[in-house]
């Protein structure tokens, strides 16, 4: 704890990545209130899904060919792939609510500025 040079106190925070700390890509959440009612907020990503397993044609001389798609075999859709489930208070949820939209802001006049610097 210590004062700022204006006199007001201030106390230091430093921020530590955990062991498990990693960078996620995030298309989307699903989630909702915990019978506790904290808010909880899974964390998903979107894509396409792996085949399980695929055949391909040999051409005559023994090369890989084209692959025989319609036997291809695996899940059908997309996967929605759930990376993290956040659990927050109302409180934590607000800070969030307030954070988003100071970022949405600060991208939005980024992006306007852009746009007026145009030919």
């Amino acid at each position: 704890m210590g004062k700022h040079k204006l006199g007001v106190p201030r106390i230091a925070f430093e921020y530590i990545k955990s062991n498990s700390f990693r960078v996620m890509h995030a298309d989307g959440v699903h989630g909702g209130v915990s019978p506790r009612l904290d808010i909880h907020m899974a964390v998903f990503t979107e894509r396409a899904p792996f085949p399980k397993e695929i055949y391909h044609f040999l051409k005559p001389d023994g090369m890989l060919g084209a692959e025989d798609f319609p036997n291809r075999k695996g899940r059908k859709g997309f996967i929605r792939e759930i990376d993290a489930d956040i659990i927050m208070d109302v409180q934590v949820a607000k800070v969030l609510v307030t954070w988003l939209n100071d970022k949405i802001k600060q991208v939005e006049d980024i992006l306007a500025v852009r746009k007026e610097n145009l030919p």
